[in-house]
């Protein structure tokens, strides 16, 4: 199948995420976020000094040519790898999967997780490509000694190019808000709220809708999943409070789903 590439700017991320057209009926968009962790314990304390300085890993290392694909970042890298599965094309899936794994001191690829998933076919399909990354980065450094750290990349997949994936995202938030808020049904408001996420996973107003969910329906993991994920992108929504009652943060959740302030 012939592949239509197309380059567009949209989600809204800490940093920057590209949107990028692919295969001939079907639109991919390529995101990375700047967001990564930390996946080793003695050293986090040097987080706190002034003078640290940390660097996320980087790709590609060494040339703009991997695998004889030209590559700049690993945005391009994935655009110009990533096809959408013939099974996800005819059910005309759309959504924003995101990948997390790590990038050890030697510039390796391990510890894959899909925290956003939009299908079996594409989880496979994306982690085939980064798979083909590995040792190809600039692992991230502190104080210039490299250390293990984590990245995530979100692929943003589209039925086709008029999708509206702002306005569909809006429309299931808001159904959602309402059938909690007002139908005080959690069960049935969650249904909407997952599929908002699938479509936008970094959208901290719909976790916390999720997340109130959630907690109503005695899913205390769940709960605590959504809640941790809205804080690590998201740190300033809860700031100190995060310590303090289970209460505490429900109120600050229920005023967060309520913003419906998706960005066009």
């Amino acid at each position: 199948m012939a592949r239509q590439l197309q380059m567009d700017e949209a989600m809204k991320t800490e940093t920057h995420n590209q949107h990028i057209t692919a295969m001939k009926t079907k639109v991919i968009y390529a995101a990375t976020t700047a967001f990564f962790m930390f996946t080793f314990g003695q050293v986090c304390a040097q987080l706190f000094l002034e003078e640290t300085k940390i660097t996320p890993p980087v790709f590609p290392a060494n040339t703009n040519e991997v695998h004889g694909t030209i590559a700049t970042s690993i945005n391009t890298y994935l655009v110009a790898n990533v096809g959408f599965p013939t099974h996800s094309t005819r059910n005309h899936w759309a959504g924003t999967e995101v990948i997390r794994f790590e990038v050890s001191e030697k510039g390796n690829l391990t510890s894959f997780q899909v925290i956003s998933s939009i299908s079996p076919e594409i989880d496979s399909e994306v982690l085939r490509v980064l798979e083909t990354t590995s040792g190809e980065w600039i692992p991230g450094t502190i104080d210039g000694k490299p250390y293990p750290m984590s990245r995530e990349v979100s692929i943003v997949f589209k039925p086709y190019s008029g999708f509206d994936l702002v306005k569909t995202t809006r429309e299931l938030q808001e159904k959602g808000n309402e059938i909690l808020f007002v139908k005080k049904n959690p069960k049935r408001a969650l249904n909407y709220y997952n599929r908002a996420a699938k479509l936008l996973p970094y959208e901290e107003s719909i976790l916390a809708g999720r997340c109130l969910c959630k907690y109503r329906l005695g899913d205390e993991e769940g709960y605590k999943e959504d809640l941790e994920r809205i804080l690590a992108i998201h740190p300033e929504t809860f700031g100190s409070s995060v310590s303090g009652s289970p209460e505490q943060s429900l109120v600050q959740l229920s005023v967060l789903a309520m913003q419906v302030s998706i960005s066009e």
